[in-house]
């Protein structure tokens, strides 16, 4: 049962680390998630017009799926979070969909640039989330770290939606939001020593 419920969790974290898109140092922290990438490109303003549209239209998909979620706090244990991954699995779809769009509106240039960056954000979920399992986490610590990510990935659709703020205004907003820290901080000792270790052959890998 044990081992069901982690490969469970496996996909779960897919889906949510998917869904935001994890970079490596070269990128740089403050822009881990999908939406941070696009509104870091070096565009002229009706190209920033055109694609706040695109993010608006999302945000009214994504304002109409939470209104049907349970609330995050209400995820109690492992079987609550199970049921929610169809949602989280729908809230993916959204934000892959605007990105498709986005790129669309891109110069060659910046297309290139910005695909490369998604292709390499996928391979790495795939690395971070085959290190999750290998760090044998608890029930609780799995639980306690989905609904965290959750929670991250919220707060980053709030901010790139808020379009009533700069780009660089979200910009900096965005640099306060940190998934590593929030799935290290529910690690044991010796889970976040196997981490860093790993961590760090990843970054070497990617040198």
């Amino acid at each position: 049962m044990h081992i069901a419920k982690t490969f469970i969790c496996c996909i779960v974290f897919f889906e949510i680390i998917l869904g935001f898109g994890i970079c490596s140092a070269q990128i740089g922290v403050s822009n881990m998630y999908q939406e941070s990438l696009w509104i870091n490109l070096n565009l002229s303003k009706e190209q920033r017009d055109q694609i706040d549209g695109i993010i608006l239209d999302a945000d009214k998909q994504m304002r109409a799926l939470r209104g049907k979620q349970k609330m995050v706090d209400d995820l109690y244990n492992f079987d609550d979070l199970y049921n929610y991954a169809d949602s989280l699995s729908q809230m993916k779809e959204i934000r892959m969909d605007a990105g498709s769009k986005i790129t669309q509106v891109l110069p060659l240039k910046d297309r290139e640039i910005f695909e490369s960056q998604m292709e390499e954000s996928q391979q790495l979920t795939e690395r971070y989330t085959m290190m999750m399992l290998q760090l044998d986490l608890t029930e609780k610590q799995q639980t306690d770290i989905v609904k965290s990510l959750i929670k991250s990935q919220q707060r980053v659709w709030s901010v790139v939606s808020d379009t009533s703020l700069s780009w660089e205004q979200r910009r900096q907003k965005l640099k306060t939001v940190n998934a590593i820290n929030l799935i290290t901080g529910k690690l044991t000792t010796t889970q976040r020593t196997e981490w860093k270790k790993w961590n760090q052959s990843l970054n070497l890998m990617n040198l």
